[in-house]
């Protein structure tokens, strides 16, 4: 095996998708607070899976494969596609997955200055508090535990834990033991785009406002044995439709506004020849770069250059070089740092990556969660595959953390896209 440090640099603005962004048309999963039709917001950082495509792509790339966007192939450049980076996309679905002589990357993080290892702040962490001013875990109370339907639960001592402050956010640097912000790391700003409406979108439009007519009709008008001329007539133009239906209903709704009203008003407002919309886009601050350890099977080049990533395909500067460190070094390193900072016979688990687990958790931890979708390619099939609504994976971020000595049970076969990375902290502090 060949390890690699990989590491890439944006080389202007870019972004991230995120499950939390805008629709024209159509219904959110969110609440009214978290969603805004005319705002996309992005994520800082890429997704593993992201990753992980990005270096089967260098892969390709190293060793003479000539890419073509239709994904059309000879079945000679298959096989050897399929030798190097293996058949299919990555799944979140987990099981026997096969990359060919890509064994895996390591969990994303981030260097300083070429030097310093800068990873997300552990949940539990109090430093940054009044006179705590290297990392400091929160501590049990073993003597105290609650009932719940797992069981009994230890929770944090008095004083532990303020609900105003919060648990800890940002980013710690494991060289200094020194805590660096968001703001420290990244800058963020939002410039606004247009959205043009194509004729697709006025066809489906107008589909959705006649069967939304039709509902009303049947609901409401038929009842009163009348007839609309609006359920006889298609061929009005969308703008006479929306407003002769929009007369309609406060013909029969005079004192308040119902679902239909509702709903129409949500459809119509898709209907600007243009639409103005904000978006998200980041740029990392100087002497800071990401990087991930890649682990791959003797005789497999691996070179830098420029690639594509995130939305509006932005380029990202990558650079190679062979590494006799890798994953399992920079999981010590880690492990080592929080371990001579956490008291003796406290144990507890820190999530240097996402994680997607088996079971429900049964004792203390401090979690976020996340939703995540993918694309994805099967070059058997010569084909890509889009994204699926139905195809959403709930893992917990990275920098969550889970108490006791118990292990955690994760999904398995997702380990080769740096998912599922946990280091288990055992306190050495007296």
């Amino acid at each position: 095996m060949t390890d690699y440090l990989v590491t890439f640099r944006p080389l202007g603005d870019y972004s991230f998708g995120s499950d939390r962004r805008f629709s024209f048309v159509g219904k959110n999963n969110y609440s009214e607070d978290e969603y805004a039709p005319y705002f996309i917001r992005t994520n800082r950082v890429p997704e593993q899976s992201t990753v992980f495509g990005m270096i089967r792509y260098l892969i390709l790339v190293s060793n003479g494969i000539q890419l073509n966007q239709n994904f059309q192939y000879d079945d000679d450049t298959r096989d050897n596609m399929k030798d190097l980076i293996g058949e299919k996309s990555f799944s979140l679905n987990g099981g026997v997955q096969s990359f060919g002589k890509l064994e895996k990357i390591s969990p994303i993080f981030l260097r300083k200055n070429s030097k310093e290892i800068v990873i997300l702040n552990p949940f539990n962490n109090k430093q940054g508090r009044e006179g705590i001013d290297q990392f400091e875990p929160m501590i049990l109370e073993k003597e105290f535990t609650l009932s719940t339907s797992f069981g009994e639960i230890a929770l944090p001592k008095s004083k532990e834990y303020n609900p105003k402050e919060g648990y800890g956010d940002g980013y710690y640097n494991i060289n200094t033991g020194r805590l660096e912000t968001i703001e420290d790391i990244f800058r963020t700003k939002v410039v606004t785009g247009v959205r043009r409406v194509t004729q697709n979108d006025l066809v489906k439009l107008k589909q959705n406002l006649l069967d939304l007519c039709k509902l009303f009709v049947n609901a409401t008008m038929k009842q009163k044995q009348e007839v609309s001329n609006l359920d006889k007539n298609s061929n009005l133009s969308l703008t006479d439709f929306i407003n002769d239906f929009m007369d309609l209903l406060e013909k029969y709704n005079k004192r308040e506004v119902n679902h239909f009203q509702e709903e129409l008003e949500k459809l119509s407002q898709s209907f600007d020849e243009d639409r103005l919309f904000k978006r998200e886009v980041h740029q990392l601050q100087k002497g800071y770069e990401f990087a991930v350890y890649v682990t791959v099977k003797e005789g497999v080049q691996l070179t830098g250059g420029l690639v594509s990533m995130g939305q509006k395909g932005s380029l990202f500067k990558v650079s190679v070089q062979k590494s006799e460190n890798n994953e399992n070094n920079l999981e010590s390193e880690i492990t080592k740092h929080f371990q001579k900072h956490t008291p003796k016979g406290q144990t507890w688990h820190y999530c240097l990556s996402d994680v997607c687990l088996l079971n429900d958790v049964t004792g203390f931890a401090i979690l976020e969660e996340k939703l995540v979708r993918q694309l994805h390619t099967d070059l058997k099939e010569n084909r890509l595959k889009g994204l699926s609504l139905q195809g959403h994976h709930l893992l917990y971020k990275a920098g969550s953390v889970f108490y006791g000595d118990d292990k955690i049970p994760l999904k398995s076969g997702i380990e080769a896209a740096g998912y599922n990375v946990i280091c288990k902290i055992e306190g050495s502090k007296v």
